[in-house]
């Protein structure tokens, strides 16, 4: 990725995360995070003071993330494989995809639907969600996520109440960096 990432907002990025966790108070465990890609995924910064998850500072294999495998569905093919072949791929839990024709099908369908889910795959106990951060020209830049224990937070309610509203922030972050680029 360029350092187009760079251009993010952060503190409008934060404000969203925080109004979005806000909105979803009811639901306990939850956490929002932005992340750009390097070799591997980075938290740019932990965005919520929140009890839940906190990834402030952590390298996490993009593969098994869902900002991660947000991002890797936005690089070119060649791009992509070079980042596969150089990730040491295995499972974290039992759930995990890790085997690189599942996996790549994974991004595959991540960069079909615009969204990614991960269930119980980088951790057990944890879901996430995650979408694209585009900036002005198109370009996936980064990506916002909400997670929650997977005990209170069902993959149904992940996808019909909870992507809904992640989407609605990352529209809005999105519409921000468009009229910031002009």
């Amino acid at each position: 990725m360029s350092n187009n990432a760079k251009n993010i907002d952060l503190e409008q990025a934060a404000k969203l995360i925080h109004e979005l966790e806000r909105d979803l108070a009811k639901l306990q465990g939850s956490a929002g995070d932005v992340q750009r890609l390097r070799d591997e995924v980075e938290t740019l910064r932990n965005l919520l003071n929140s009890p839940g998850i906190s990834l402030a500072g952590m390298r996490l294999p993009a593969y098994v993330s869902s900002m991660g495998r947000v991002l890797l569905s936005a690089l070119p093919a060649p791009e992509l494989k070079a980042v596969l072949d150089a990730s040491d791929l295995r499972a974290l839990t039992p759930k995990t995809v890790w085997q690189r024709a599942a996996l790549e099908e994974e991004i595959h369908k991540c960069e079909r639907q615009g969204y990614s889910l991960i269930v119980d795959e980088m951790e057990e106990g944890l879901s996430a969600v995650a979408a694209p951060i585009i900036d002005a020209s198109g370009r996936t830049i980064a990506a916002m996520n909400i997670a929650f224990n997977t005990g209170v937070v069902k993959r149904q309610e992940l996808l019909g109440s909870i992507l809904p509203e992640l989407r609605q922030a990352v529209a809005r972050l999105n519409s921000i960096l468009s009229l910031n680029a002009g």
